[in-house]
């Protein structure tokens, strides 16, 4: 090999350099490339440590969300969702079996609390009648809650329990206003009111079509409705949402109105909806 020859000569603490060859350029090119910092690509990210362990954790951490999130969902589709359902769906019918059997012994019972409500036991019955009517709210309430589908936000879901207690025991009603903040139910026929039955267990009426005696302790008894059973709806209704209240009943068929009404409200919206108005 000819060696290139420069004309320059570089003094280098007084000695000449020695003449710059081929060999020379392309070892200074070798040498500045084993240098030169390494090119990052896919094959050669996983031979450094540190971006190793990194992409280790986030390749773990894709792995278990996809693997865990589609074995929860199959989990709460197979085995949780059935659960509740077949739980709830229980304490609901257990619940609707026992009103409907109780629902006549209760009645007579609080009627009689109520005329008897000034002394003794009239009075221990009628002073805890409430508590009573609340231990089913405690006990159904969140079955209830679940099976209805009740929207705490909507009156309307709310009014539900209602529709459960009349199919239950057998009352005729219907909704004439419906709304998010305001629902009126028009409960037009009872079969505790005007049919006979002794709501009063000292009563000696029996259920006679043809009787034509006193039967005034089978007209029914108005501050049952109006107290006792107007507190259990307010109790359940104020379990679902505070803001969810009864307003005080006008109308009642134990007062020879032709049908008893029944006011639900959500105060918040019920009094936004008043300043709208005014």
């Amino acid at each position: 090999m000819i060696p290139i020859q420069c004309e320059e000569v570089h003094k280098v603490k007084g000695t000449q350099t020695k003449p710059f060859t081929l060999d020379d350029l392309k070892k200074e090119v070798e040498d500045w490339r084993r240098k030169r910092p390494e090119t990052k690509t896919f094959s050669s990210f996983f031979t450094d440590p540190v971006d190793r362990a990194g992409g280790m954790r986030t390749l773990a951490v894709l792995c278990t969300t996809l693997i865990s999130v589609p074995l929860i969902e199959l989990v709460n589709l197979l085995v949780i969702r059935p659960g509740l359902t077949i739980f709830h769906t229980t304490i609901v019918v257990t619940g609707t079996i026992t009103l409907r059997f109780l629902a006549r012994p209760l009645l007579r019972l609080g009627c009689w609390a109520v005329r008897k409500k000034d002394k003794g036991i009239g009075k221990l019955i009628y002073d805890n009648y409430g508590k009573l009517l609340h231990l089913t709210v405690v006990l159904l309430g969140p079955s209830l809650k679940w099976y209805f589908r009740i929207d705490p936000d909507d009156i309307r879901s709310a009014g539900r329990f209602q529709e459960w207690i009349d199919d239950t025991l057998g009352v005729e009603g219907i909704w004439v206003e419906s709304d998010i903040s305001r629902a009126v139910r028009h409960e037009t026929w009872c079969p505790f009111v005007g049919h006979g039955i002794p709501y009063d267990p000292t009563c000696k009426v029996k259920y006679d079509p043809t009787y034509t005696g006193d039967k005034s302790c089978t007209k029914g008894c108005p501050e049952y409705c109006s107290v006792l059973m107007a507190g259990w709806l307010k109790d359940f209704l104020r379990y679902i949402n505070p803001d969810f209240d009864l307003e005080p009943m006008k109308y009642m068929l134990p007062n020879g109105d032709d049908y008893c009404e029944m006011v639900y409200i959500k105060k918040q919206g019920h009094m936004e909806a008043e300043e709208a108005e005014g």
